[in-house]
């Protein structure tokens, strides 16, 4: 019988999970995909470039790493190249987070 029980209570977790995943999602639509973020500077990428090793950054703060290091910020593994990339795909879907954010806050 306390099989039985758990299980009910386990399927009305699950729906409780339900309801709260819309809130979730909403809290979730303030906060970027953390694809969105540089991992140099923490913050959303407005000119995202990748570097040889496929990671984005925001180009300013990856530039200013690779005057002093020709490793990547993230493994520390060298690079071939300071070579950079820009990801337009990744900035545009940045610009639209940020307008969608700012028209949500008016």
């Amino acid at each position: 019988e306390d099989d039985g029980e758990s299980d009910s209570e386990g399927g009305g977790d699950s729906s409780e999970d339900e309801v709260d995943q819309p809130a979730d999602a909403s809290t979730s639509a303030t906060l970027p995909p953390s694809e969105y973020i540089c991992p140099i500077t923490l913050m959303l990428m407005e000119d995202p470039v990748c570097t040889v090793d496929g990671q984005c950054y925001e180009r300013i703060a990856i530039e200013r790493w690779l005057r002093t290091h020709a490793t990547s910020p993230l493994t520390g593994a060298p690079l071939e190249s300071k070579a950079l990339i820009p990801n337009i795909v990744m900035r545009k879907l940045c610009t639209a987070f940020a307008e969608r954010l700012e028209a949500a806050a008016t």
